[in-house]
Parts: C-alpha cells; sequence; structure tokens
C-alpha cells in the first residue's frame, strides 16, 4: 500500500499538492511574492521557492509507484482498493469515492504545515467572486454583494 495515491499525469490534480507545498512554504510568509516578481526584488532563485519544490519533491516520494502516468480517474480505484492510505485532492473526490464504494469509510482533514498552522489558498487563476466597477456604483447593487460575501 503507498502512502499517498497521486494523479500526476493530469496536470491540474498535481497543482493540488504543488499548491499546499507552495501556500506551506512561500505565501505564508509572503503573500505578494508573484507581485515582488513582477518588480525585481524577488524571482524564482529565492530560498522560499525553493523549498517549495523540495517539498513537493519529498512529497511524491510517498507516491504510489507510476504516479507521473496515473490518470486522475484511477486515483479512486486506488484509495478504495486499499492501493493507498490517503489522497490530497479538491473536494470533487468525495462523490466519486461514494459512487465507487458507498460503503467505504473515509475522513477529511486540511494538512497544516510544519508549525500546525493551516494555509489556504485558493490558487492563482482568476476564478472567484467579483463585484465589478459599473455594479459598485450602485449602492444596492454593492449592498447586496457585500451581504452575500459576508454569508458565503
Amino acid at each position: 500500500m503507498a502512502p499517498l495515491v497521486v494523479g500526476g499525469s493530469d496536470v491540474w490534480h498535481i497543482g493540488f499538492l504543488y499548491d499546499l507545498c507552495y501556500a506551506n512554504d512561500l505565501l505564508a510568509d509572503d503573500a505578494d511574492f508573484i507581485e515582488h516578481c513582477y518588480d525585481g526584488s524577488k524571482n524564482f532563485s529565492d530560498p522560499a521557492f525553493q523549498k517549495t519544490l523540495e517539498d513537493l519533491a519529498q512529497v511524491l516520494s510517498f507516491a504510489q509507484e507510476g504516479w507521473a502516468s496515473t490518470p486522475d480517474a484511477q486515483i479512486t480505484t486506488f484509495f478504495v482498493n486499499d492501493m493507498a492510505a490517503m489522497i490530497y485532492s479538491d473536494t470533487h473526490m468525495f462523490t466519486q469515492i461514494e459512487d465507487a464504494a458507498p460503503d467505504f469509510e473515509y475522513g477529511w482533514f486540511a494538512v497544516p504545515d510544519r508549525d500546525g498552522n493551516v494555509n489556504l489558498y485558493g490558487g492563482g487563476t482568476a476564478q472567484g467572486l467579483a463585484l465589478s466597477a459599473e455594479a459598485a456604483k450602485d449602492p444596492n447593487k454593492k449592498a447586496a454583494f457585500n451581504a452575500f460575501i459576508e454569508f458565503f
């Protein structure tokens, strides 16, 4: 049994593991790292970024043999057939696990950093919720947006 199953042939899946290391090793101490790269005060040879890559390599050393060519679709198979003890993925996997093995018992937890802190990172893409500049001009739309964000 591998300690960890990784779907390495799908770049977005391995991105979850990268984001974990990136949040813990880099963003927790410098949330503006990318901005600093743009302004020239930092670059990807920065020791914190190098630590991110080293930690990712260490995590991957616990993955199943052939992880780099394992598609995301096989992660559930490894997990529910006792071929791996853990997965690190998105919550979309819950449905896949339950569909594959309705009686399979599993738990969920956030992975803390070495100091016990949970550092959440939502990714570096243009995703999520936003209020347009035009909608922000309307007090009712702005109030509704703010109420939703506070609720969410």
